[in-house]
Formats: C-alpha cells, structure tokens, sequence
C-alpha cells in the first residue's frame, strides 16, 4: 500500500495552494506513514449505530414497529461500522420495507459480515450499494 502510494503520489504536486488528500486506513504503520494529523475512530455503540440506520433507512419517520426487531438484529450485525450501518441502512430505506424482504438481508448479511475478512466486507457492502445505484439509474 505504501508503495503504491508512492507511485502515485507524484500526481499530487503540493503546490500550498490549501489543497488537501485525506486517507483512510484501519492499518496503523499505513496512517504513520504519512506523518500528519491521525484520529483515531472508534465503534459506534448500538444506540448510535441504531439511530444512524433509522436516520438512513426512514428519514424522520422513523422505523416501523413491525420491522424494529429485525432492524435492530442488522445493526448488530454491523458491529458498529459506521459505513456499513449507512449503507445497509440507505439501501434498505429505498428497497421494500416488508418483513420478509428485511429478514432476508439480515440473513444475507450473516454471510457477509461474519466472514472474518473485514475488507473483503466492506468491499462487498460498497458493491451492493453500487448495484442498487445502477439498478435505479437503468430503470430509469
């Protein structure tokens, strides 16, 4: 990674004009490595991780009472990742909002998120809600 970067680094003249690249990495020597400012980002806790997807998912509405249960199993699958929180969460707000639809992305996402490889999973999110996206700009 690091070695990539500076292959590709030289794309990135500094001509202290302001301009800024922000890099995020759960790799610790990855994020040392540029000598700047590091924040350190920790889990969100369930609450947060819930009102972030119903904030996704609903909007001010709110989540339906029919489908809090099996929401409430999704964000815990999440395991406090706030990308994979927003994600699932926007992409169930612009799917159906039935209980079978919902019980079935929590058991897709079982799959996904306890496979034990954190980066193929969240690659994997990213390519759903890429999906999804494609699929709304062809019907359209």
């Amino acid at each position: 990674l690091i070695k990539a970067w500076e292959e590709v680094s030289r794309f990135f003249p500094d001509y202290n004009n302001g301009s800024r690249i922000v890099v995020t990495t759960r790799i610790s020597n990855v994020a040392t490595y540029f000598d700047s400012l590091c924040l350190e980002l920790s889990f969100l806790h369930e609450d947060k991780s819930w009102k972030l997807f119903c904030g996704k998912a609903f909007g001010q509405v709110g989540c339906p009472s029919e489908l809090e249960d099996l929401g409430k199993e999704i964000v815990k699958k999440c395991k406090g990742l706030p990308l994979s929180v927003s994600v699932i969460g926007g992409l169930l707000g612009r799917s159906h909002v039935e209980q079978l639809y919902w019980r079935y992305i929590a058991k897709y996402l079982t799959s996904i998120l306890n496979s034990g490889r954190e980066d193929q999973n969240c690659l994997s999110i990213c390519w759903a809600k890429y999906l999804h996206a494609s699929a709304r700009i062809a019907n359209k």
